[in-house]
Formats: C-alpha cells, sequence, structure tokens
C-alpha cells in the first residue's frame, strides 16, 4: 500500500501530482503498463472491478495499481475490499497489487506498507527509464511539442501558423473531457490519413478535468492505447507510424506560480515523458504577426502620427488629378512599433497580450480600408478629415475590443461603412457626438436628414452596415416580430464586426433573455444579404445560393414529387459501385426499401452541438448512404 503525499503546501486541482505520476510509473518492473493494469477507482463500476481482480489472478507476472481508492462511493468501496479481502485468501499465485490511499491502514490483512526511494519521485530517472523502454520495445514513441505560456500571449496562434497543417486534426478540452468521441475522432483521423506525419493538435482550457486529461495522456502515450469502458471503444497508436501531438497548456495565476511550475502541477503526466520539448510563447520570442492587414493599418497610423493623414487630392499645372496616397512600410518591425505604440499612447487600458493586440488590429483594419477608398483619396473639401476619422476609429477599435454589454455605459457613437466605405454615423444623440466627428458630417445631424425621412434610424444604420435594402430589413422585422430596440442594435452592430474581422464572441446571459432570437435574426439579415442583394458585387455566392434555391424549389421539388421513387433508383444503381460488383449481377440485388433521410447516428449526449463541454473536432464529409447498404458493401472486404 502507497499512502499519498500529504504535506502538500499548494492546494491542487487534482491527486494525480507530479510524485505520485512517477512512482506510478516506476512500480511495473521495466515493463511499459497496459491499461487493464491501472484501476482508475473514481470511474471504474463493479464489473470493472471484478475484472480486474480476475485479470490479477490470471496474469500473475504482470503488477497492477488500484488508484484513486480514496475517492470511490462507498459501497464500490466495500466491493473492492471485499474482493481484495478473496485474493488474500488465494492460494494460487496471483499478479501483486499496489493500492494508493490517504485513508486506507495496514491494519487490514493482506496490506502492508511499500516503501518509497527517491528514484521513485524523480521525473528524470523516470523519463529515461520510459525512453529505454520504448526502444527495448521497438516502440515508436510518439513526438509531443509541448506549448505554453501566459494567457493571452499567442499560444494558438503559434500552433496555427509554426505547427498546424491542411491535414492536423484539432481538438479543444473544454470543462468535459468526452473519451468515447475522442476515441471516434482518433479511429477516423487514423483511417483516412494520408500522408507519412500525421498530426493532432491539443487546445487545453484553464477549466478542463485535469485529472482525467492525465490519466488519458498517460493511457495514450505511456500505454500506447485509449479504451472507454462504457461504450467498448478501443484505440492505439500505430506502432510503425510517429504521431505527431502539439499541446497547447493553459496558464492560471491562481496559485502565483512560474508557468513552467504552472504546467508540472496542471498535467504531471506530461512534464515527465516530454521534458525537453517545451517552447515558452513570449513577447519577446513571438511578437505580433505582420501580414497585409496589420502593414495597412501601421501604414495609416504612420500617417496619423506624422500629421500627413490630413492632405488633400491636388491637381498639377496640366490638370493632372493626384489622389491621397501612402507608401507600403517594408520593414516588420517598423509596423509592430507603430501598432505598439498607437495602443500604448490612445489605448492603455487594453491587456498587453496577443489577443487584445490581434483584437484592436483586426478592428483597426476594419476601419482604415476607407482610406483606402475615393471617398477620402479624392477628398478635396474636408478639412482634416483624415485625423478626424481616425481618432474615432482608434476610439471604436479600442472600445469594440474590449466592449462589456453588462454595463449601461458602453460607447454608442460608432462610424457606419456601406460597402463603399461611404461613413455614415451610428450614434444615441447628437449632443453625445464630439466636435471633431461632428466637423466631418457638416455640423449637421445626418439622422435627420433626407436618407432617414420617415424611417426607423436604427433600421436604417443596420441595413446600410449588413448591406441590405431598408425595406428588406423592415420586412424581415415584420415577419419575426423583432422588437429593434437601442441595445439590440448595439450588440446586432457588435456580432456583425466581429463576424467581419472573425473574431470570437461569447454571448451569455439568463435563460429567456434574448441570446438565440438575437442570433436567429441576425442570421436571417445575412441570408437576405446573399438571396437579394445585387450580383454585381460579390457575384459567386450569390449565384452559388440563388442556383441552389432554385433546383431545391423547382426542380427536385418538381422531381420528387412526381417520381417518389427516385432515390430508390439512384440507390439501386450506385449499388454495384458500392459492393464492386460487375453491372452484369445486377439482377440478382435485392430490393432496396425506400430511404428517403440520410443516416444520422443516435447519441446519448447533449444535442446542442455547441456546448462547451463537448470536444470540438474536425470531421470529414460522410457519405449519405444507408446503413444497411454501408455494412453490405463492407462485407466483402472484411
Amino acid at each position: 500500500m502507497i499512502r499519498y503525499n500529504t504535506s502538500e503546501k499548494i492546494p491542487l486541482e487534482h491527486d494525480l501530482d507530479m510524485d505520485t505520476c512517477c512512482i506510478l510509473l516506476n512500480l511495473f518492473n521495466d515493463r511499459l503498463p497496459s491499461v487493464y493494469q491501472i484501476l482508475w477507482c473514481s470511474i471504474a463500476s463493479e464489473d470493472d472491478i471484478r475484472l480486474f481482480f480476475l485479470r490479477v489472478r490470471t496474469f500473475h507476472y504482470l503488477i497492477f495499481v488500484v488508484m484513486d481508492i480514496d475517492k470511490m462511493h462507498h459501497r464500490l468501496r466495500e466491493f473492492l475490499l471485499n474482493e481484495q479481502d478473496e485474493l488474500t485468501r488465494y492460494e494460487q499465485a496471483h499478479g501483486p497489487v499496489y493500492y494508493f490511499s490517504r485513508e486506507l491502514t495496514i491494519s487490514r490483512k493482506g496490506l502492508r506498507p511499500f516503501h518509497i526511494t527517491p528514484k521513485y519521485r524523480d521525473s528524470s530517472q523516470t523519463y529515461t527509464q520510459l525512453i529505454r523502454l520504448f526502444q527495448q520495445n521497438n516502440w515508436i514513441q510518439p513526438q509531443i511539442q509541448i506549448i505554453y505560456g501566459q494567457a493571452g500571449i499567442g499560444k494558438t496562434h503559434c500552433i496555427n501558423t509554426k505547427y498546424k497543417t491542411e491535414d492536423t486534426s484539432c481538438f479543444s478540452i473544454n470543462d468535459k473531457l468526452n473519451l468515447s468521441s475522442l476515441i471516434s475522432s482518433f479511429l477516423s483521423f487514423d483511417s483516412r490519413i494520408s500522408n507519412d506525419s500525421p498530426s493532432v493538435s491539443f487546445n487545453i482550457s484553464i477549466h478542463a478535468p485535469f485529472e482525467e486529461l492525465n490519466r488519458t495522456f498517460l493511457s495514450l502515450f505511456v500505454c500506447g492505447s485509449l479504451t472507454d469502458t462504457s461504450t467498448g471503444l478501443t484505440f492505439s497508436l500505430p506502432e510503425n507510424q510517429q504521431w505527431k501531438f502539439f499541446i497547447e497548456i493553459p496558464h492560471t495565476d491562481k496559485y502565483r506560480m512560474t508557468i513552467k511550475d504552472n504546467f508540472h502541477r496542471i498535467l504531471p503526466i506530461l512534464s515527465i515523458i516530454s521534458p525537453y520539448t517545451l517552447e515558452e510563447i513570449t513577447d519577446e520570442n513571438y511578437r505580433l504577426f505582420i501580414g497585409q492587414e496589420e502593414e495597412l493599418v501601421a501604414r495609416f497610423l504612420k500617417a496619423y502620427e506624422n500629421r500627413t493623414i490630413d492632405r488633400r487630392l491636388t491637381i498639377t499645372n496640366t490638370d493632372i488629378e493626384q489622389p491621397v496616397d501612402f507608401e507600403e512600410l517594408t520593414n516588420s518591425d517598423e509596423c509592430r512599433d507603430y501598432i505598439y505604440n498607437c495602443i500604448q499612447k490612445y489605448a492603455p487600458e487594453i491587456p498587453r497580450n496577443k489577443i487584445s493586440e490581434l483584437s484592436f488590429t483586426k478592428f483597426m483594419y476594419r476601419r482604415v480600408r476607407f482610406f483606402t477608398g475615393h471617398y477620402y483619396r479624392f477628398n478635396m473639401a474636408f478639412e482634416h478629415l483624415g485625423s478626424s476619422v481616425m481618432k474615432q476609429m482608434i476610439n471604436e477599435a479600442k472600445s469594440l475590443a474590449q466592449i462589456d454589454f453588462r454595463r449601461s455605459n458602453y460607447p454608442r457613437n460608432y462610424l457606419i461603412y456601406d460597402p463603399n466605405f461611404s461613413l455614415h454615423l451610428l450614434h444615441d444623440g447628437w449632443n453625445n457626438v464630439s466636435t471633431d466627428l461632428k466637423h466631418v458630417f457638416n455640423n449637421k445631424n445626418p439622422s435627420l436628414g433626407p436618407d432617414f425621412k420617415n424611417k426607423d434610424y436604427f433600421a436604417k444604420c443596420l441595413s446600410w452596415l449588413i448591406d441590405i435594402k431598408y425595406d428588406d430589413f423592415e420586412k424581415i422585422i415584420n415577419e419575426t416580430k423583432f422588437i429593434l430596440t437601442e441595445n439590440f442594435t448595439y450588440k446586432l452592430f457588435h456580432v456583425h464586426e466581429r463576424k467581419l474581422t472573425r473574431l470570437s464572441l461569447i454571448i451569455e446571459g439568463d435563460t429567456g433573455v434574448g441570446k438565440t432570437f438575437l442570433l436567429k435574426f441576425y442570421s436571417v439579415l445575412l441570408n437576405s444579404n446573399i438571396i437579394n442583394a445585387p450580383t454585381y458585387d460579390n457575384v459567386a455566392p450569390r449565384i452559388f445560393e440563388r442556383t441552389s434555391l432554385w433546383l431545391l424549389t423547382t426542380i427536385i421539388g418538381d422531381i420528387l414529387e412526381n417520381e417518389p421513387n427516385l432515390l430508390n433508383k439512384f440507390l439501386q444503381r450506385i449499388k454495384p459501385k458500392l459492393m464492386g460488383i460487375d453491372d452484369n449481377d445486377q439482377e440478382d440485388e435485392v430490393e432496396i426499401p425506400n430511404i428517403y433521410h440520410p443516416y444520422t447516428q443516435s447519441s446519448d449526449e447533449d444535442d446542442d452541438e455547441n456546448s462547451s463541454k463537448k470536444i470540438v473536432m474536425n470531421c470529414g464529409p460522410q457519405l449519405i448512404v444507408p446503413p444497411q447498404i454501408m455494412q453490405e458493401a463492407q462485407s466483402p472486404a472484411a
């Protein structure tokens, strides 16, 4: 019996700490453990316990370990101890069993303490032994790359740009780990690997179930397989192919530890088996990425700083117009400096991390494209147009990067851009608009202009923003019975800005406050943009959508109405191709039942596919083939 260390000064999120992992991995007498040699009592059933002790009696030359016995339900714990008592009375040879516990005492018959030597707690010695055992068993060890750093420093972006490929399978572990889904995804990924270096990416949340995650990583990387006892699903890493794993480690300041100590604390099994493949992301070694978007932002920030942004169109003596243009910046460091200086000077309240910096830059790029349009480049009338607009743009990007609708004092003055980047203004009162911004609109309230006559001001601004006709917007409001309040207007504005900049958005609130209704209304507006807008602007998606609607409603609808058995005929034609038989054998086919719906796998999981408690995984396209045909097609190859 092995007693847990109870002298830990820092509270733990789980019991599977570094010492416990090292001791566990050193117990198996120069063997790599198998999954069935470890009983995790916190998730075990009576059948699991019974099967475990049956293996103890059968494989007398192996070592077995019982973990988490203190976390068992008292009934299951009594059942396990009864099995242990029976094992004590067992007269034939059986495998030794090690129990990890804080509560069990050695007074029970058949239990005795196990003295732990210092080498059993040595992570370096444990790693060396694991490497030796991998080589001794000719097992290809998976390649593990650990990415860690402070929250928001750019770990995810680093993985996506430096390591991730088109064939990388990505998983996000949030507050729950669905082992069955994980195994199913691994099996699916393994079946469609098309290269010699398959890779998997894990994005782990700070709210992840770390004890369960450590068990999973131990089973996968040390035992070489994963097994879900509830479904019977099993996955094993291939013996002749090395998989690459890129694992992003979350960081918390809860215990005021260093970033590396935090990693050792929450995922000790990874720190043992992969101690030398660590990459810490910092501001110094992973600075803001500079692409075309970032360069454009920096270009106009430079013009704003050196006061050349207020230039206007000039006409030469030969009547040649010279619009306002600025040279492209070719030095990435110079671009970063202008962006960083802008944030430090005008938005010091923004947290200094990659998420905030990226959000600010994305919102700025969305806005500075105004300076590439003809309204600015050919401006001759408005003095200080560039500086007035840029000042407002910086304020907007600053507020959008950290907006919080839980408070009522969020900013309400925003420039609205139509597709050609002409300027409109969304505000909650002309008196609340700054003097510089009023000057841009000739000191006249645009909401009182002819464009807004007999029209809802908020609806008109949003129709400009989303690029749909005002009449279509009003029609959608009436059909959906949506009440467009001021608060909902600014929320829709924020959602659309996030959509255009491709930045993530979290919408939370009590049940019944209108979260789903808001998004449904927004989706109808986007669909209207595709279906009803002119085709000259963005031809491809509009033609694709309208062609699909025409095929569905006019062509396919009429065909299915006149030919109800058309799908059956189609399936009869493709069945020989699926089964790999000649066309001459079609006469012996059995008639296929009438099936009109694609097969969907039943699941006991929550139907909400956006739930944060699920593993987010890549799913390949599924053939819409009824299950009985698929089974018949696979039978000859079995």
